[in-house]
């Protein structure tokens, strides 16, 4: 059961992170919640065993200050919170102080993107590193659209509240959760 202690811990990449965000105010990093949730080795089963598969988002993940994304399928039609399906794979929080990890939920199941066997290739693929573009682009865009309305850019934690608080909601308890996130 060794190494287990780091999932969920405010580590010292947590720390190197938030200390960025400290020093610019307007950076909002948008890090992978991580794929551990079906680990069938240690540490991560080990964890999934003791713990029903919560807590298993380590290292920067937990930093306060980022936007930690996981993963859902493709929703075509949002018509209420069972509209969404949680990936077999996307790690779950909470953050070991309490707090909701992952932040929010994007597409990270068969999302078409580049491959590395020619210039020109693409193809489906899966993960929390497939979500974070999706949420990065978001933060991106209501950046683009603020600073056309008003001459300047949001704080970062000005974009990640108006993020969560307007999210569509997911999963099987009312508010935020540690699955889906806000």
């Amino acid at each position: 059961m060794s190494n287990i202690w780091f999932y969920g811990a405010y580590d010292s990449r947590a720390q190197t992170f938030d200390e960025i965000c400290y020093n610019n105010p307007y950076y909002l990093p948008v890090v992978s919640a991580g794929n551990s949730r079906n680990d069938t080795t240690s540490p991560g089963s080990v964890q999934i065993s003791n713990k029903g598969g919560y807590d298993l988002i380590f290292g920067h993940g937990n930093a306060k200050n980022v936007m930690t994304v996981a993963a859902v399928s493709e929703v075509s039609n949002y018509i209420d919170e069972s509209s969404v399906t949680m990936s077999s794979f996307s790690s779950w929080g909470p953050s070991d102080d309490g707090r909701i990890k992952p932040d929010i939920s994007m597409k990270g199941v068969s999302v078409r993107s580049t491959l590395s066997t020619s210039n020109t290739a693409t193809g489906l693929l899966s993960g929390t590193s497939m979500a974070s573009p999706g949420i990065t682009g978001v933060v991106l865009l209501l950046q683009q659209y603020y600073k056309q309305l008003y001459s300047n850019y949001m704080r970062s934690a000005t974009v990640k509240g108006l993020i969560l608080h307007t999210a569509d909601e997911a999963g099987y308890w009312p508010g935020p959760d540690y699955e889906y996130g806000w």
